[in-house]
């Protein structure tokens, strides 16, 4: 295994950060499911057939197109039909009646809103379209209202249930076993990153559900907390901010590519937010449990009866 505290496996991973894309560029609120390389062609591109990135979200999709510096974003509310091309499976042929263009430096850094009927044409650069459905039932989604956070909330479910996570990131190999995992939102300044965490004996690992962060996964080793502090999100009891040792080897965050919420091992601390309070103290066991090194005399036995707030002082270590 590695000696440092936080590592980011690159392996079995395809990049798919851009100096155009940020998670602040969706709405609040909005979830951010996957992308795809596309050919575009449309209005907001004066050539037919330019490279860019298809970004979908749950309210709409965003279009980073090569060689520009202002991504395109559709709302899906205002998208009248989506389609299939007739000639050609891997298109997809979106009639919107607004865009915007984003960050446009013409207009002061500000927002531009377009109108105008017009059709955004995708063609998928790998064959058939890998979003085409995605897409579709989020139209059908939006055009639902009484349905609507109700189908999304499923295809979301969907999404993370097919985000598996690979054995062959465990550090030690066979020698390092799963002892629970919980949903997380990994939760940084105006950004939030849903997540699957998960607990060995030896390390945490956060696996964000999109390709947008730099890693597929990224590892903390159990015995470099320092404290756990319990605390609140939303106005409810249902997260822990977990802190570090000091020692980060500096090599190792100059080597990492930042998030979109910034390089998680940057701060020292993790902000992770439960589905609830009960999970957040499961989550907080596991972790004491398997304490180990320099820790584990500090630390006394915890059981499933605990307390949160003794929990909490079990884990402050010093």
């Amino acid at each position: 295994g590695h000696s440092d505290i936080f590592c980011a496996d690159m392996v079995l991973w395809t990049k798919s950060t851009s100096a155009q894309f940020s998670l602040l560029l969706v709405e609040e609120g909005e979830y951010y499911f996957r992308d795809e390389a596309v050919f575009y062609t449309g209005p907001a591109v004066q050539d037919a057939n330019v490279p860019a990135r298809l970004r979908v979200c749950s309210g709409s999709c965003v279009v980073e197109v090569e060689g520009s510096e202002s991504p395109v974003r559709i709302p899906l509310r205002l998208v009248s039909s989506v389609s299939l091309s007739e000639s050609d499976s891997s298109s997809t042929i979106m009639t919107s009646s607004v865009y915007y263009k984003l960050r446009d430096s013409a207009s002061g850094g500000q927002h531009t809103i377009i109108q105008g009927t017009g059709q955004h044409v995708f063609t998928s650069r790998f064959g058939k379209s890998a979003v085409y459905s995605l897409i579709e039932r989020l139209i059908n989604a939006h055009s639902n209202p009484a349905q609507k956070e109700v189908m999304i909330s499923k295809l979301i479910q969907e999404h993370e249930a097919s985000t598996e996570f690979d054995p062959a990131w465990l550090e030690d190999g066979l020698l390092e076993h799963v002892q629970g995992e919980e949903r997380v939102i990994h939760v940084a300044p105006l950004i939030e990153t849903p997540c699957r965490l998960v607990v060995t004996e030896t390390r945490l690992y956060l696996q964000p559900f999109s390709n947008v962060a730099a890693a597929p996964v990224h590892k903390y080793k159990i015995s470099a907390i320092s404290r756990i502090l319990l605390r609140s999100h939303m106005h409810s009891p249902r997260a822990i901010e977990i802190f570090f040792q000091p020692h980060i080897d500096t090599r190792i965050v100059k080597a990492q590519v930042a998030l979109g919420a910034g390089d998680w091992s940057a701060t020292q601390s993790i902000f992770l937010a439960f589905a609830d309070e009960k999970s957040r103290n499961r989550a907080m066991q596991w972790i004491a449990q398997h304490a180990k090194g320099d820790n584990a005399s500090r630390l006394k036995p915890v059981n499933s009866k605990i307390r949160a707030k003794e929990l909490c002082c079990l884990l402050l270590i010093t």
